[in-house]
């Protein structure tokens, strides 16, 4: 007999990191591809995501060192 882990409904509950949602933002990361690719599965399967408040800071602090204040607020203006 093989114990499988109990598959995950598909309401379950997501919570951002800014690793990720940086990736997701910087065309040049090394990770935007797979950012995009998991972040339009999420769309596709409905799923909810929670951007904790701390994770919104960090992220917006990130992009603004990284990609500029302008880069910055548009990600504010869609995370809000």
């Amino acid at each position: 007999m093989t114990l499988s882990q109990p598959k995950k409904p598909r309401s379950a509950l997501i919570i951002a990191g800014s690793s990720a949602l940086v990736s997701l933002a910087v065309q040049t990361d090394s990770n935007h591809v797979r950012a995009v690719a998991i972040s339009e599965q999420l769309v596709a399967d409905q799923r909810t995501i929670l951007v904790p408040s701390d994770v919104f800071v960090e992220t917006l602090n990130v992009l603004g060192k990284q990609s500029g204040h302008t880069v910055a607020l548009q990600a504010a203006a869609i995370l809000r």
